[in-house]
């Protein structure tokens, strides 16, 4: 079972993981079968970049995917 935001962010705090580690899981599974019609565009090499930047590592959201539904967008 995958973990929920809060979880895997305390475990990027406590150093249990790692924002780099944690992007390529969640781009292993946005790039599954599972996932195969779901997204229209991503951004994965700038993710990869920005996960790897040391400063951005004490942000609140830093190693944590997210997607955004934009169908209900006008």
């Amino acid at each position: 079972m995958l973990a929920d935001l809060h979880t895997t962010r305390e475990r990027l705090r406590s150093a249990l993981t790692s924002a780099p580690a944690e992007i390529e899981r969640a781009i292993a599974i946005a790039q599954s079968a599972a996932c195969e019609h779901v997204f229209l565009r991503t951004r994965f090499d700038a993710a990869r970049k920005e996960a790897a930047q040391p400063s951005l590592q004490q942000r609140p959201l830093a190693g944590l995917s997210v997607s955004i539904n934009m169908l209900g967008r006008r």
